[in-house]
């Protein structure tokens, strides 16, 4: 089989040549890279592929498509739905398993062959538990600070943190931009000699060395800045993306602190699943988000106004607020002001004295792991959000769940 990929750069083609090697019941394959309308043309005269996969964001992707149409050959458009990629290269090529008949099946006693038939139904329970994970979709969550130091690390840590105790892979991606802060907060320097930057291996196109396990704690792959060698200087768009997919894991959630100017990644969040925005209970800085400066007469808008601006206009619906900290002397009048304003919260963060944050920066821990009170507040509090992308029967813990014979009990 024959494939033919027409995408930009040779690390996105590393990736995607790496992620359909892992296709179950796909042929042996051959994969060529197409990165210029020149080398297509070649290959529309000189080769016959079976498939041609095309980046959809790729520059002139239109006339690519064009090119492909009248050429009447086969070919798929993927962006950032590899999982769809998938389905279609099943549906179209896919191969059933050869099924090998063992020939000395007729030798073996009447116990060996019932120790077969145990072993099977082990495979079969094994397979279907690891089948209801691969159903859920990748899912690709933003969370930023409207404000610098408002609470999006702490949101965006400890919200992985819920999916990970839930039994599903998650990884946390601190954005290659900001300034770094979770490698030294977990200590990674001192629990492992060697990390793997991925967002550095990314950036330098060297995708075929993704060999190296990530850095998982708390039942969390931990994707952060390693503040120990220097920072990059830019990160575009098409690497962003690869960042994402190469965690391999179901939920993917992007800590972008403050950078909603950002053009790489206002692109990003076009394919989110969720946009979280941390805010803090303060009329000033909901003003300054607020504030048409073209009706006071300033020149420059705010970069809050700048933010709000473009979610409303771009992410719609796909992107919620989070009230960050939650106390009685707030003023519930003026906060319901700004509200029919701006938005209405998803959820809101209990109040976290100062000192339990210090404890967990002593004990190397998360919030949510400091003590029962403060996981019981972050599992009601969060709880809506993570209804917001997860499934139904996901969403509560696995100790609160109810059997079929406990809820007829109930």
């Amino acid at each position: 089989m024959k494939i033919t990929a027409v995408v930009k750069s040779d690390a996105l083609f590393s990736l995607l040549n790496r992620k359909l090697t892992t296709i179950k019941n796909l042929p042996e394959f051959e994969m060529t890279l197409c990165s210029s309308m020149k080398t297509l043309e070649d290959s529309l005269e000189f080769t016959t592929p079976d498939l041609y996969i095309l980046h959809e964001t790729m520059e002139g992707s239109e006339t690519y498509i064009q090119m492909l149409r009248e050429k009447g050959v086969r070919y798929f458009l993927f962006e950032q739905n590899l999982q769809a990629l998938e389905s279609y290269l099943v549906e179209h090529f896919g191969v059933e398993e050869e099924i090998i008949e063992d020939e000395l099946q007729d030798e073996l006693d009447e116990s060996m062959k019932k120790e077969r038939i145990v072993y099977q139904e082990k495979i079969i329970e094994r397979e279907k538990i690891e089948r209801i994970y691969e159903s859920i979709p990748f899912k690709i969550i933003v969370v930023g600070s409207l404000n610098r130091s408002a609470g999006s690390t702490i949101l965006a840590t400890n919200l992985a943190r819920m999916v990970g105790e839930r039994g599903l892979s998650v990884s946390y991606v601190e954005h290659p931009l900001i300034k770094p802060y979770m490698y030294d907060y977990l200590q990674i320097h001192e629990e492992t000699d060697s990390y793997f930057d991925l967002s550095r291996f990314v950036r330098e196109e060297q995708m075929g060395n993704l060999k190296e396990r990530p850095f998982t704690k708390f039942g969390v792959h931990w994707h952060v800045i390693d503040s120990l060698k220097p920072s990059l200087s830019e990160f575009e768009y098409h690497q962003l993306l690869m960042l994402t997919h190469a965690t391999e894991s179901n939920i993917v959630i992007l800590d972008i602190s403050d950078r909603w100017r950002d053009p790489e990644v206002q692109k990003l969040m076009r394919l989110a699943s969720l946009v979280l925005v941390a805010v803090e209970p303060d009329p000033i800085k909901f003003d300054y988000a607020n504030l048409n400066y073209e009706e006071y007469g300033v020149e420059v808008p705010t970069p809050e106004y700048t933010a709000m601006k473009h979610l409303k206009e771009q992410v719609g619906n796909n992107y919620e607020l989070v009230l960050m900290k939650d106390f009685k002397e707030k003023d519930v009048r003026t906060l319901n002001q700004i509200y029919e304003q701006l938005k209405r919260p998803i959820a809101t963060l209990p109040y976290i004295e100062y000192p339990m944050v210090i404890q967990a920066l002593q004990e190397t821990k998360l919030l949510y792991d400091i003590n029962s009170v403060l996981k019981t507040q972050f599992e009601t509090n969060l709880l809506s959000i993570i209804s917001r992308f997860l499934p139904k029967d996901l969403v509560e813990l696995p100790s609160k769940r109810k059997t079929f014979l406990g809820r007829i009990m109930k």
